[in-house]
């Protein structure tokens, strides 16, 4: 993964630079970072509580806004990942990350 800027956003922030198979530690994000065009990876705990499809508090979606409008504005390619309770390999509805998605959506239209 060559030129892969991996974040991750829980309330703190966590940074990962791999360039040639070095692993480069970053504290935050800066206007000094030079990320445009390169592939960031974001991973971001989005453990909302949801009820009959519908999300009930939003404020792990609002947190990670401010990350994702800077990487938007410095031109990286965004790659988001998270995932909803624990699974274990098997397919289930109720932890499905669309109504996350639809949520992170709008609220980008919004914010943009």
């Amino acid at each position: 993964m060559n030129g892969v800027l991996l974040v991750e956003c829980v309330i703190w922030l966590i940074i990962s630079v791999r360039f040639n198979s070095t692993m480069i530690k970053i504290k935050r994000l800066d206007d000094n970072l030079n990320i445009e065009g390169k592939r960031v990876l974001l991973r971001v705990d989005f453990n909302v509580p949801i009820n009959d499809g519908a999300i009930t508090e939003n404020s792990r979606i609002e947190k990670v806004l401010p990350t994702i409008k800077f990487l938007i504005n410095k031109k990286a390619k965004i790659i988001i990942i998270s995932h909803l309770g624990r699974p274990k390999g098997k397919i289930i509805p109720e932890l499905s990350l669309k109504p996350i998605a639809k949520k992170l959506s709008f609220c980008l239209i919004c914010l943009l």
